[in-house]
């Protein structure tokens, strides 16, 4: 094991500690200088091992990198100053907030929201235009830095485990709508952080989860080779596993949203092409003649059904 790694002892939906091997990519399965966007496991040639709980399903890394490790795997890269009107007007967030307008619904005139692990405070700024009293929490310092300086308000440092700081900062006791968007799969304990959130929400509030699919298309077509799987994701759910996590703290789903399958047709053809040159990528590291590189898939990044958005409900 890499000295900067720990074994997972325990599930973390059941508690199970039998687990099964699903995948596995050697240290040197990745190809560091071919990366366009992180460097996928810490550039410490370390190898990378995905498991299966036997007992409930849940999909997860084993063993991960030790918590005080984590820095490796995240770039100290941010921008200088964004331009906060700009990102705004060219947010990508439309489905989330549709799933919001048609299913949160608040007696409140300014409900309290709560995003987690918010960067620069992009979505609480649209909620704010919505109506929202909008707050995030973000773990780099640096990003809090530059949103102060953009502009962006109510952009706290911090993770779940300030919450309680956080809260009474704003003076508020209640969240009506917490938020996590492609944030779930980094956390190191999600059950503990998704309690955690619960304790400030009361009956009829909601929890909106979006985060990549283990049950996509583009998961069963790539497999081991998946865009997703690297150690910056800790766990992969879908939206069975997201159903037995909100069922067990006492929320109902009462929306789900996947990619429709006609939003990706276009993109078809793209995948196709790029997953035979994958085939043959693989039979060339199959031979000894030429190591595996991801670098056609990290440009290209296509997306084949990958991601699912919860909207969860607390119940009375």
């Amino acid at each position: 094991m890499h000295p900067y790694q720990e074994s997972v002892g325990t599930c973390n939906a059941c508690g199970s500690n039998q687990q099964r091997v699903r995948h596995h990519m050697p240290a040197g399965f990745y190809a560091h200088h071919a990366y366009t966007t992180y460097p996928w496991d810490g550039a410490q040639q370390a190898s990378l091992t995905i498991v299966q709980c036997v007992d409930c399903g849940l999909i997860f890394q084993n063993p991960r990198f030790k918590a005080e490790q984590l820095g490796l795997l995240y770039t100290d890269r941010v921008e200088e100053h964004i331009d906060k009107e700009k990102e705004v007007s060219r947010h990508k967030f439309k489905p989330l907030l549709d799933l919001i307008q048609q299913h949160v619904k608040s007696a409140e005139a300014s409900p309290v929201s709560m995003d987690i692990g918010t960067r620069y405070g992009l979505l609480p700024e649209v909620l704010r235009r919505m109506g929202f009293d909008a707050h995030g929490i973000e773990y780099n310092p640096l990003c809090v830095d530059v949103a102060a300086r953009s502009g962006f308000v109510n952009v706290h440092q911090g993770t779940v485990d300030n919450l309680h700081a956080v809260m009474n900062q704003i003076g508020k006791e209640r969240i009506q709508l917490v938020t996590m968007t492609d944030v779930i799969e980094h956390l190191l304990d999600p059950m503990a952080d998704l309690r955690a959130l619960s304790m400030f929400q009361q009956a009829g509030d909601h929890m909106v989860i979006q985060t990549v699919d283990a049950g996509s298309w583009g998961y069963r077509l790539f497999g081991k080779w998946w865009y997703h799987l690297h150690a910056q994701h800790t766990y992969y759910f879908d939206e069975t596993m997201l159903r037995r996590y909100f069922h067990e703290l006492g929320y109902d789903i009462t929306a789900v949203l996947k990619v429709r399958r006609m939003n990706n047709l276009t993109i078809l053809g793209k995948v196709w092409r790029e997953f035979k040159q994958h085939q043959r990528d693989r039979i060339r590291l199959n031979s000894g003649a030429e190591q595996a590189k991801k670098k056609w898939f990290a440009e290209g990044r296509p997306t084949l059904f990958d991601i699912i958005t919860v909207v969860a409900r607390k119940r009375s």
